[in-house]
């Protein structure tokens, strides 16, 4: 069996590396495995890392599936982990980050075809953090901001989570009617107390010689509880109450003042008096006196709408008009069967993995493509919403998988929120470096809406007149990352577009000087005259050949394309190239057209 080596400096797959030596076994007995490892696909320009990532445990050359293992020089600093994620099983390189200073890794992967073994390092710097910063990270982990349920915390002992073990003593800050603490299990019980009730959790860290004191806060504090038809019936009249049920059919006036019956599993009825949107707050006043504020059924949008067969949440009076049994003057909290909506400070309570719906005014857009916004509550809670789209909960979370497909992404939405909107947001509860956060949430409804100003037509690339049949694009006066679309050259013009892809248009970066294109992105060559050949000359990697056009990343529409080359050939007016992958990318720095004569 033949054995082989190479070295490469950087970070595999979604970190980058720059091939720096090569192996100077003979080129025919180490092809397939060369092949093989080539195609561990390098697609970012750093090689300093803070965070995990994800690496390939297989590769597919040829039709054929190849596994690849992975070792670290340092184990304590970078080791390996698999993990089960929502789509599908992904491994990872694990970091734990030291405190004394930044650490040179080597990864090495492995692989072995046919008869021969062969394997690659990529020298990597893992970054260091500061300890203080590590250990309070790890003290913010411990215990959510308030519990709606009762609730054991088996806390930890230790955290691994950097290369240096941090250790954890816990004690409470007074005695509490709701929390009490056992060694490491805290057991918090709502139900205890008709009172929401504050709780402190003292904490000891200690790392080393390190040690720091910390007081944490959470609160026990019971969400509200709806009421199924048959338990609403049992309330007094005048009762403030949160009621749930199946809307059975429409009561007189039902389109106007939105007035349903809804039935419970056992056949109980109750009627919805009125339904309005609006925040509980403003729609009752301090004494529970109806306010009016709430905007009515008929003056809602016709998207929101509810119908026979919905599931319907919402808050109260109850109210006996003539011998009707109802809920009367109600606030709408949601529609999505299992979940009502709930304010900011009541959905920190839901477990990371879990479905919520959650409604709270729009204080920021902090990504005007993808909708990443914060939600804030009357007391001031607030919770990121990392994506937002307009689409039915059933088909973008079937079977609670997130398909992005059937979903309209923020920035392509005909009436999106702004600042200064109240809006209800369905998803699941994410975490991001230990805050917690919506992922992909879906827009329910306006609860309040603020006045719309004239919309701007999103500004589309330049376009671009160059003399002569050789386009350079760093000649041409483009910002660093800014889109290139359309460019005119002599008798002919060629454009750059998104395609398919619906995060990632094609730009220009200073670094190569060229435009880089990414999944699904296209690029057509036009003319009235016949083309007879195009050379393109790419920024690619001499040593793994990242960014080259080949057989398995490059769709053409017309011609032959030498990949040696990356010369173009044919008889055509018209030729459209596409990068097929779903990562990675082309680096085009230079095109040049020729013309039949």
């Amino acid at each position: 069996m033949k054995n082989f080596k190479k070295i490469m400096f950087g970070v595999v797959a979604a970190l980058g590396v720059t091939a720096l030596t090569a192996c100077n076994d003979s080129k025919q007995e180490t092809k397939l495995v060369d092949d093989v490892l080539g195609k561990i696909v390098l697609i970012q320009d750093r090689a300093d890392v803070s965070e995990d990532f994800v690496i390939p445990k297989t590769v597919v050359h040829q039709g054929t599936t190849y596994d690849i293992t992975w070792t670290s020089s340092d184990s304590s600093v970078l080791s390996f982990e698999e993990r089960t994620e929502k789509d599908g099983v992904k491994y990872y390189a694990d970091l734990h980050r030291p405190f004394d200073g930044d650490k040179d890794i080597v990864l090495t992967a492995s692989t072995t075809a046919a008869d021969e073994t062969g394997s690659l390092e990529f020298k990597t710097t893992v970054l260091s953090i500061d300890e203080k910063t590590a250990i309070e990270s790890e003290i913010s982990k411990l215990v959510k901001s308030s519990y709606g349920s009762k609730t054991e915390v088996n806390l930890p002992a230790s955290s691994h989570e950097y290369q240096n073990e941090i250790t954890f003593t816990y004690a409470l800050g007074g005695e509490y009617v709701t929390t009490k603490l056992e060694g490491n299990k805290l057991t918090v019980d709502p139900t205890l107390s008709e009172k929401p009730e504050a709780v402190v959790l003292k904490v000891k860290a200690t790392s080393g010689s390190t040690v720091i004191d910390k007081d944490v806060n959470t609160k026990a504090s019971l969400r509200p509880v709806y009421l199924t038809a048959a338990e609403a019936l049992a309330q007094p009249v005048n009762t403030m109450i949160y009621v749930q049920g199946k809307i059975k059919s429409v009561a007189s006036n039902g389109e106007t003042y939105g007035n349903f019956w809804i039935e419970d599993e056992d056949g109980n009825e109750i009627e919805i008096y009125g339904l309005y949107k609006g925040l509980i707050e403003e729609c009752y006043d301090a004494d529970n006196k109806w306010t009016k504020k709430g905007t009515r059924y008929d003056a809602w949008d016709a998207s929101e709408k509810l119908a026979v067969g919905d599931y319907v949440y919402a808050y109260g009076t109850r109210a006996v008009y003539n011998t009707t049994q109802e809920v009367s003057n109600c606030v709408f909290m949601g529609s999505v069967e299992g979940t009502p909506v709930g304010t900011v400070k009541e959905a920190k309570d839901t477990e990371k993995g879990d479905f919520l719906a959650v409604y709270g005014k729009v204080t920021k857009v902090a990504n005007e493509t993808y909708g990443n916004l914060y939600l804030q509550d009357s007391e001031g809670n607030e919770i990121y919403v990392y994506g937002l789209y307009s689409g039915k909960v059933s088909e973008c979370y079937p079977n609670g998988t997130w398909t992005s497909s059937k979903g309209v992404r923020y920035d392509k939405m005909e009436d999106k929120p702004v600042v200064g909107d109240v809006i209800a947001v369905y998803g699941p509860m994410d975490e991001y470096n230990g805050t917690q956060q919506v992922k992909n949430g879906i827009l329910l409804y306006y609860v309040t809406k603020t006045e719309r100003q004239t919309a701007t037509k999103p500004e589309e690339p330049k376009e671009i007149t160059v003399t002569g049949t050789t386009i350079e694009f760093k000649s041409l006066g483009y910002a660093n990352a800014e889109d290139v679309g359309k460019i005119a050259f002599t008798d002919g013009t060629l454009t750059f577009a998104q395609g398919t892809n619906e995060n990632n248009s094609p730009k220009y970066y200073n670094t190569g000087n060229a435009v880089r294109m990414y999944g699904s992105n296209t690029l057509t060559i036009k003319s009235d005259k016949k083309i007879a050949k195009v050379e393109f000359e790419l920024v690619v990697s001499e040593k793994d050949k990242a960014y080259a056009f080949t057989a398995d990343n490059c769709s053409i529409s017309a011609g032959t394309m030498d990949y040696a080359t990356s010369v173009w050939t044919g008889d055509a007016n018209e030729l459209v190239l596409t990068y097929t992958p779903t990562s990675g990318q082309f680096r085009i720095a230079k095109i040049i057209v020729t013309y039949a004569e």
